[in-house]
């Protein structure tokens, strides 16, 4: 089966999220966030989540160990390559685009550390890059996930009700 995601929709559906996120009226607690973010974990115990329904609605598929962080300017996904190459299609054309997308391959040589590390510093360029909105409930766990959180414990997180 081929994977083909729908960019047009993609990028509708990601400038709604931006817009809402710009507003403070329609924003709510993610107005207050310097970055947003959405990981979903290989964990199949975990039957519903956020993370998963928002990719599902971004993307159209549920893209397992899959981060991906909304910044002011840019949306970054790091994944495996092979879902790296899925998602470059929304990395090509239309430059004009904003949100712009970056893609990481993960590289689990060294524990993904310098992808989180750019992701990191993504975060912290963007608008104050002191505040991410995270869906914080939600309980999946892998090598990658547990990274992450690890990662954004440098950060004030609000939790999202998006």
């Amino acid at each position: 089966m081929s994977i083909h995601i729908d960019k047009e929709t993609f990028f509708r559906r990601i400038q709604k999220v931006y817009s809402a996120w710009k507003s403070e009226k329609d924003g709510g607690e993610a107005s207050k966030c310097d970055a947003l973010v959405s990981c979903v974990g290989a964990d199949q115990e975990v039957i519903y989540s956020k993370s998963t329904a928002t990719q599902t609605w971004l993307l159209g598929y549920e893209l397992t160990d899959t981060v991906m962080v909304m910044c002011k300017d840019k949306v970054y996904f790091l994944a495996s390559k092979k879902k790296i190459e899925i998602l470059d299609c929304l990395t090509k054309g239309k430059e004009e685009r904003v949100p712009g997308v970056v893609t990481l391959v993960r590289d689990k040589a060294d524990k993904d550390a310098a992808n989180i590390k750019s992701l990191v510093a993504a975060i912290k360029e963007s608008k104050k890059g002191k505040t991410v909105g995270v869906y914080a409930k939600e309980k999946f766990s892998s090598d990658l996930v547990d990274a992450w959180r690890k990662a954004l414990k440098d950060f004030e997180q609000v939790w999202l009700c998006l």
